[in-house]
């Protein structure tokens, strides 16, 4: 450290941060938003300097907050209704349509080329109704998609049997019962070696610890990082050697002993598609199929996985509410498997679940679109290239919308008889 004075370099590395603050600020000046009518939030220095601060501000505004950090534009949505006009409304809906990158989607998924993080293009239009088309194979025959889940249901209880009266971590039996559901139905078989879902178990984890916004934030300002070494860069290595692997298994693999007109499962499909008009582009470019397969498996167990956490931490600390719970199952299932028709007997078990995903919710900060243009609305300007993001951790437990919001309380999406709200009742909106 003495040789670094006495040579005069600390002097030259102080000079060269502090033009390199001064260049940012006098840019950040020149090039500040011209815009009028801004929603409210901390802007500029204040919030690049303290986002968690302006996080917290945009509670006490219960429409919408602006901020600004670190050159990105940010907008916080802080209530349903409004959530529900940007993202619906015909004036709004295509052009908060776009969802760009983050910084493990540009890893993952080779720069958009999935159907979650995606400009809505002509390309992700066709990706889309290709999904839809898919998923509908299972949605017309809902009782294979029941027995898949079911199967996997009853090995799962089996394996928890041999814990009786003993500590374990239901997470892990948990994440890997997710995994092989959607083992299944991508690959329209069983996993034959535990090594197969370890696969994707480690592709979630280093995909997820690249989402973090302490990675993903100072990734997307420098990306020089993920280059040089220190836990950045082994962060982004992490994730491309977890890429490979699950390349070969969700789409190398199953592509070997493809069948056309033979699909297994979700991915045989996909592979269908290449031979139909419009759809070329599948073939010529590998990614666009690979991207899309991957990022099914991140969006249905993510959050899967998710919610089931949730919902095991709200029964575990509310045994009332579990009881009832039981007995509504009791009463309508009985001793035969449960079926997805059940559903409409058991308001409070559907309450339970509503509850169970306001209190948790699982996505505190979902969305993630950007606008493509300028935004009119409510008398003020969403800027062009602003990221929107749907803060429903806030008003899921706004005081101001929910009696004891950080109590589990089912009977809140019940009416006085016991029956299930309306979707369309204020409550469920």
């Amino acid at each position: 450290m003495d040789a670094i004075w006495q040579s005069g370099n600390f002097t030259v590395i102080l000079e060269s941060v502090l033009a390199a603050l001064i260049t940012y600020a006098i840019v950040t000046w020149i090039f500040r938003e011209q815009a009028k009518n801004l929603p409210t939030g901390p802007k500029g220095w204040r919030a690049t300097f303290d986002i968690i601060q302006a996080i917290r501000t945009s509670t006490k505004v219960r429409t919408m907050t602006y901020v600004t950090f670190g050159g990105l534009k940010i907008l916080f949505i802080n209530n349903s209704d409004l959530t529900r006009r940007l993202m619906t409304a015909d004036d709004y809906k295509f052009i908060v349509a776009n969802r760009t990158p983050n910084s493990p989607a540009k890893i993952a998924f080779v720069e958009g080329k999935d159907w979650v993080f995606t400009p809505y293009d002509a390309i992700m239009r066709k990706k889309r109704r290709m999904f839809h088309s898919v998923i509908s194979v299972y949605g017309d025959g809902v009782e294979k998609f029941e027995n898949i889940v079911s199967g996997e249901m009853n090995r799962l209880m089996a394996e928890l049997e041999h814990y009786e009266n003993k500590d374990f971590e239901l997470y892990k039996f948990l994440a890997r019962s997710l995994k092989n559901i959607v083992f299944i139905l991508v690959l329209g078989e069983r996993p034959d070696d535990v090594k197969k879902t370890d696969i994707l178990e480690e592709f979630d984890i280093a995909f997820n610890k690249l989402w973090a916004p302490e990675y993903d934030f100072v990734l997307a300002m420098f990306p020089i990082l993920a280059k040089i070494p220190g836990r950045f860069k082994d962060a982004v290595d992490r994730l491309k050697a977890a890429k490979i692997k699950a390349e070969e298994l969700i789409y190398y693999a199953p592509k070997r002993s493809w069948t056309p007109g033979q699909p297994r499962g979700v991915a045989d499909h996909v592979f269908d598609f290449h031979t139909k008009p419009g759809y070329e582009w599948l073939e010529t470019d590998p990614d666009q199929a690979i991207g899309f397969l991957t990022s099914l498996f991140v969006a249905a167990h993510l959050t899967s996985r998710a919610s089931l956490l949730g919902m095991f931490l709200c029964l575990i600390n509310y045994p009332a509410v579990t009881k009832k719970i039981h007995e509504e199952i009791d009463r309508v299932v009985g001793e035969r498997a449960p079926r997805l028709e059940n559903k409409s007997n058991m308001p409070y078990t559907e309450a339970a679940i509503l509850e169970i995903l306001r209190l948790t919710t699982p996505i505190p900060f979902g969305g993630l679109r950007k606008a493509s243009e300028s935004i009119h609305i409510d008398g003020v300007v969403i800027p062009k290239d602003t990221l929107v993001l749907v803060n429903a951790g806030f008003f899921h437990h706004d005081e101001h919308v929910w009696e004891d919001p950080w109590t589990f309380k089912p009977e809140r999406f019940l009416d006085k008889s016991g029956e299930l709200l309306p979707a369309d009742h204020p409550v469920r909106k």
